[in-house]
């Protein structure tokens, strides 16, 4: 895409400073593309380059939105709204004689909503508005078999209108400016917590050259990278002094040196709509120096940053202008809507999903939502004295309005079974739950957080005084209870304080931290990486699925999701699904440091996933994506599971928020290798070949005999053979039909497994299954009508050894195991080397 989605939504054509849109020209313009591909392996790196030529054809288009494209715009749901484009001739291309009219509500990043298919390419037409509420609205148009697209130029808003408000931020360092090339920062920090919808910045210096002077603005989450120059110097001459004004992107007057003293308004060097749609909260830093070493000194007064926001009201009339109550056995007026307000005066417990656009609790009233059950609110949930709203296990309170909250709710959360000295990573949705008082009896020094820049257990994990508070967005491992039963056992967790509401975020190192949900409600794990595909790249979740031993997991805990989909820690254990459930701590692999973001956008119903995790007997066909998964096991241990699939927009390399590195590697596991690196998630392009192989690599820290098992598949590979090939003993195993056993020495093995997909050949021939017929009645016989036998063993369906009987060579055998009507898994070696492999239920 080019240019960039983001920098498209935020500066249209123009994009960056790097990549935009050609000016149109009298002749076609060609823009030629080098894309480089470079093999990082050490001592063995090579290049490869593809040019490619672009022709811009300036006899056709701009193809570009002319409606909705004014700031502040808002929509009734359900009403006709009349959409615009500029034609110019694009509807006489290859596929453009019809367009599709779509319909974002996240601000442009993804369009789900088609408001009109395959309409004609003429530049208007009129579409209906969906019975939504949404902000953060934008329209794309495409042909509906070619590659351009156009999106407007502004959000705009259904069911609401908008009215923008601005708020002022001041310091006045009187601060004098060193003559240096090393900007200084100088800090102002924002304590409110909203959506940026514009920012205006105004200074006050007093310098005799202004030309000398070189102003930046950054946000502290941001890399210096990132900075945005508002004032660049230049040939101002020596008689323009000082730098009073306001940059302001809308300004009519270019950025440029401006008039002396008082420059009044202009655009910035560098555009600052990069800040839009960005949080205001933190720490901000206009950046300032003096570029020249003379006699000219200079001093910063004072400067000021303006951030707008929208505020939203509800289409005929502001949320309260109608209420309805209920008294402990009915609603005065009916039951509310996302349009009217609900007042609690009596005690009440769900029957189901409520919505309203404002709550209030009254003084000794209960308001409880019990499992499955969802509270949406549009804006501010007050509870009043010693009312009280109890969010129960499973259950959620969803709001979408960015409007502060009232009063402590409580929010129960059950832990998944745990032992004695099991730890379970936690994160609040609430404001003032202090640590201790959440688990009271776990040891004051067995709280705590996680490190990123840390390499070891012991640098990594640090504890946190356990008298301090959750802090909203991070995560927390938390050891059970100095008391704890040793059989499993559920922690009933329970949460009070104020609830968390609008933006969120929590600062990041590069590397792995520890997360958490900050709402009273699930959020989706898609949206998530999606709306932080910048810097988050795979999520894990602690599982505890196997006790430490002696101070040591023996085997891998770690559940991990990306885009692709989820995998166990180990066979038997439980796939993330896709959601991140209350009071769920989380971990993430950081492509770079920064802010991670969460957002009422990200927020889903308690319906939609009532277990964090989903159980593997589940469905998991998905509409795009064609899975696969392994588990590696021996007779004692589950160690770990992999995924390898395909999905558009993934490649044969490493794709942020698809592929997801494998986060222990201490112990033995299957993994697939990219780059030499081991990952527990790949993800591969489309279009899928029977010819491909994709390399497994192992780890084994212990000799012995493993066996690696087929969990599940999806997709087309329903329908398509599943091959497992073993280099060291040139053996291709139909892993869909049986698990395969294999013997290792302790070690790492990048080179010896390959999923392949097409029937075996030659020396590899499998044999004609039909040859073997195993009888199952009080014991199982086993007989082959061609070759004899050489050695017979028998599996459970999680690969585990049942039976073993070798140095058979007859044509019969007997298998001496009762029946109970399970399904059996065997492996039938014949004396010529061949083998077939055989599912029976006995």
């Amino acid at each position: 895409m080019f240019p960039k989605l983001e920098d498209h939504l935020a500066n249209g054509l123009t994009g960056n400073r790097w990549e935009r849109i050609p000016e149109p020209t009298a002749a076609n313009r060609v823009v030629n593309f080098r894309m480089t591909v470079r093999d990082n392996r050490a001592g063995g790196s090579t290049n490869e380059s593809v040019n490619t030529a672009v022709t811009f054809d300036f006899t056709k288009g701009p193809f570009t939105i002319t409606s909705q494209n004014t700031a502040g715009l808002s929509f009734a749901q359900g009403s006709s709204q009349t959409v615009t484009w500029s034609v110019n001739g694009t509807n006489t291309m290859t596929g453009a004689a019809n367009v599709n009219i779509k319909l974002s509500t996240d601000g442009g990043l993804s369009y789900p909503i088609t408001l009109l298919a395959n309409t004609p390419n003429d530049g208007t037409q009129a579409v209906t508005m969906p019975n939504i509420l949404a902000t953060k609205c934008r329209i794309l148009i495409e042909p509906t078999g070619n590659d351009f697209y156009a999106i407007n130029t502004n959000n705009f808003a259904i069911g609401y209108t908008v009215n923008e408000v601005c708020t002022n931020y001041t310091v006045t360092p009187n601060f004098t400016i060193p003559e240096s090339e090393v900007t200084v920062d100088v800090p102002i920090t924002i304590n409110d917590n909203y959506a940026i919808t514009d920012v205006n910045v105004t200074t006050s210096i007093t310098h005799p050259r202004r030309s000398q002077l070189r102003v930046t603005l950054r946000k502290a989450s941001q890399s210096v990278y990132e900075e945005r120059f508002l004032f660049k110097g230049g040939a101002c001459g020596t008689a323009i002094t000082n730098l009073n004004g306001t940059f302001d992107d809308e300004s009519a007057t270019a950025a440029a040196c401006g008039a002396t003293n008082n420059f009044g308004n202009m655009k910035p060097y560098d555009p600052i709509t990069s800040f839009d749609g960005l949080n205001c909260n933190g720490v901000w830093y206009l950046g300032i120096r003096d570029a020249t070493v003379d006699a000219n000194d200079g001093v910063l007064n004072s400067f000021t940053i303006t951030v707008c926001r929208y505020d939203y009201t509800l289409i005929g009339g502001a949320c309260g202008t109608t209420t309805s109550t209920w008294n402990g056995t009915s609603w005065s007026n009916g039951t509310p809507t996302n349009s009217v307000a609900a007042i609690f005066t009596g005690n009440y417990t769900s029957t189901g999903d409520l919505e309203a656009c404002s709550a209030t609790i009254a003084t000794g009233v209960t308001v409880t939502f019990n499992a499955g059950h969802t509270f949406v609110v549009g804006d501010a949930v007050t509870v009043n004295g010693t009312g009280s709203l109890v969010i129960n296990n499973n259950a959620a309170l969803r709001q979408t309005g960015e409007k502060t909250n009232v009063g402590n709710i409580i929010v129960k959360r059950n832990s998944a079974p745990m032992v004695r000295l099991d730890y379970t990573a936690w994160s609040s949705p609430v404001n003032g739950q202090q640590l201790q008082s959440f688990s009271p009896n776990t040891l004051a020094t067995r709280f705590y957080q996680y490190l990123y820049t840390g390499t070891t257990t012991p640098t990594a994990y640090q504890t946190v005084n356990a008298t301090t508070n959750f802090v909203s967005g991070k995560g927390y491992m938390i050891r059970a209870a100095n008391d704890w039963p040793t059989t499993a056992t559920t922690f009933n967790g329970q949460f009070t304080g104020i609830p968390y509401n609008g933006f969120v975020t929590q600062n990041i190192g590069k590397g792995y931290n520890l997360l958490g949900n900050p709402y009273a409600s699930p959020v989706d794990a898609t949206k998530f990486l999606s709306d932080n595909s910048t810097l988050v790249g795979a999520l894990y979740f602690w599982t505890h699925t196997t006790p430490a031993s002696g101070g040591v997991y023996p085997v891998n805990n770690f559940a991990s999701y990306t885009a692709l989909g989820g995998t166990a820690a180990a066979a038997g254990g439980a796939v993330p699904n896709g959601t991140i459930q209350v009071g769920q701590g989380f971990y993430i692999n950081a492509y770079d440091s920064g802010s991670a973001s969460f957002t009422n956008a990200q927020r889903v119903n308690a319906s939609v996933s009532t277990q964090f995790y989903r159980t593997l007997n589940s469905d998991v066909t998905n509409t795009g994506k064609h899975r696969i998964w392994l588990n590696l096991n021996d007779t004692s241990n589950s160690y770990n599971q992999i995924l390898v699939g395909y999905t558009d927009g993934a490649t044969n390399g490493i794709d942020q928020a698809i592929d997801a590195e494998v986060l222990d590697k201490s112990n033995t596991m299957l993994y697939n290798v990219i780059n030499d690196s081991e990952y527990v998630i790949q993800g591969k392009g489309l279009p899928f070949s029977e010819t491909d192989e994709i390399k497994l690599g192992l780890k084994a820290t212990t000799a012995g005999n493993y066996t690696i098992s087929l969990e599940n598949v999806d997709g087309l590979f329903m329908n398509q053979n599943v091959f497992l090939k073993d280099n060291v003993t040139n053996t291709i195993h139909d892993i869909k039909l049986m698990p395969y056993t294999f013997t290792t020495s302790e070690g790492v093995f990048n080179d010896r497994f390959k999923v392949v997909f097409k029937t075996p050949v030659s020396g590899n021939q499998l044999v004609n299954e039909n040859d073997i017929v195993v009888v199952s009645n009080e014991e199982l016989n086993v007989q082959s009508t061609t070759e004899k036998i050489a050695s017979v063993l028998v599996f459970d369906v999680l690969g585990r050894k049942l039976f073993e009987v070798n140095n058979v060579k007859t044509n019969n055998c007997i298998i001496p195991i009762s029946k109970r009507n399970v399904p059996l898994l065997m492996e039938i070696n014949l004396v010529n080397g061949n083998k077939i492999n055989k599912k029976v239920v006995h």
